[in-house]
């Protein structure tokens, strides 16, 4: 019970001016973004019902595969700090932090965060979160096909109903729900204000393609612009400074 009341009484986990800190917050490790993300617009597998991951540990993909760390410590050195201005007192020196105000900043998680990472989550998101995670398992004498897709329909509904409501139609709203969703209200509002004006700056008119697919037919003008209006949103906030540490 003095556990539990030290973790959810404690002063930083219920003062949000702490919270917005430029110290305070915890950096998202990419299979957490990629769990976070398909929990966030509860993805499904529809027939098999469960998840197969393939190694996903390549820098090019995540930097990290589920349950398979190299040691004991995780991914990263438990004593990891980042380098440069994060590292140093002078992003705590407007704080009173008493004598630790000294102490440089520990970041273990920043050790797997490199451009290498951050371009390889950036590319990983189009087709394992957004476009739905696909992976093949094999067992029991049988290999089976499983896909996992996301549900988008309260953000731009379907190309069978283009004219139901969809918060894409009001990019204040669209923002201000992923703002909540996905940050839990921590996107700074001159990013949101400049995510606000992207949005309605994204129009489209009679029909278009709605993705690179030749095949695809063109589709409704609406329907276009609620995707990419989205998915433009989406992609800008889970690559930002915002969405990377976790308040």
């Amino acid at each position: 019970k003095a556990v539990i009341a030290q973790i959810f009484l404690d002063n930083e986990a219920r003062d949000v001016n702490i919270a917005a800190k430029n110290w305070f917050g915890k950096m998202r490790e990419p299979v957490n973004k990629f769990v976070h993300l398909h929990r966030a617009f509860n993805a499904r597998e529809t027939v098999e019902r469960f998840y197969e991951i393939w190694d996903t540990s390549g820098p090019e993909i995540l930097g990290q595969a589920a349950m398979k760390p190299p040691s004991v410590f995780n991914y990263y050195s438990p004593d990891f700090g980042p380098s440069g201005p994060l590292a140093y007192s002078q992003v705590r020196a407007v704080d009173d932090l008493g004598a630790r105000k000294n102490e440089p900043l520990l970041g273990p998680e920043f050790e797997i965060t490199n451009t290498s990472t951050i371009a390889g989550f950036s590319d990983f998101w189009g087709w394992g979160v957004y476009g739905g995670f696909r992976a093949t398992y094999t067992g029991n004498g049988q290999t089976r096909n499983l896909r996992w897709t996301t549900n988008y329909v309260p953000y731009i509904a379907t190309r069978s109903t283009p004219s139901a409501s969809a918060l894409a139609d009001d990019a204040q709203a669209l923002i201000d729900d992923l703002d909540v969703l996905l940050t839990a209200g921590n996107l700074k509002p001159a990013f949101k204000a400049n995510l606000v004006a992207m949005v309605n700056g994204i129009t489209r008119t009679g029909t278009c393609d709605d993705d690179d697919d030749p095949n695809t037919p063109q589709v409704n003008a609406i329907v276009c612009q609620r995707d990419q209006r989205f998915r433009a949103a989406f992609w800008q906030i889970v690559n930002s400074a915002d969405y990377a540490i976790q308040r």
